[in-house]
């Protein structure tokens, strides 16, 4: 997996699916800025707006897929009042596993906040055993793809 700090940009060509979040006072810590473990929390809101979106979600019973893999670099701190703009593609799609990488900024002015990247596994729950990707999740993803993604998969 490629590490999270190289994904301070959209890369080139790519249509990332963007959502914004308003920084919550419960997201703030005791240095009055928002807690690291709240960026996770982010993407997650960005990635279950994307799934409802896209009709890939029709409840939480039929999520399958489980994440396997979250890390985050920090540049700067968002604090009360900020929206943060999150902005999400796909820089990798496995047979049973894809990436999402994320870049999450100021919507007002484009302060830069975390980049981050996260693996999700495609998963039985019933069975507890890994699948592949979910034909139904491919033209979600693939609409947010980047352009070497796009390349790789078969016509």
């Amino acid at each position: 997996m490629a590490e999270a700090r190289e994904e301070t940009v959209v890369p080139e060509g790519t249509a990332p699916f963007t959502t914004d979040v308003e920084v919550r006072f419960a997201d703030v810590d005791g240095m009055r800025h928002v807690n690291n473990a709240k960026y996770l929390t982010y993407t997650e809101v960005c990635r279950t707006r994307f799934l409802a979106a896209h009709k890939a979600l029709k409840d939480l019973d039929d999520m399958p897929f489980i994440l396997a893999r979250a890390e985050i670099d920090f540049r700067g701190a968002a604090t009360m009042g900020d929206t943060v703009r999150v902005e999400m593609w796909v820089p990798r799609i496995g047979d049973k596993s894809w990436d999402f990488a994320y870049r999450m900024s100021d919507a007002k002015d484009g302060r830069l906040f975390a980049v981050a990247r996260t693996v999700q596994v495609g998963y039985d729950y019933a069975d507890e055993t890994t699948i592949p990707v979910p034909e139904r999740y491919l033209p979600g993803l693939l609409a947010i793809a980047t352009p070497e993604v796009l390349r790789s998969r078969p016509a």
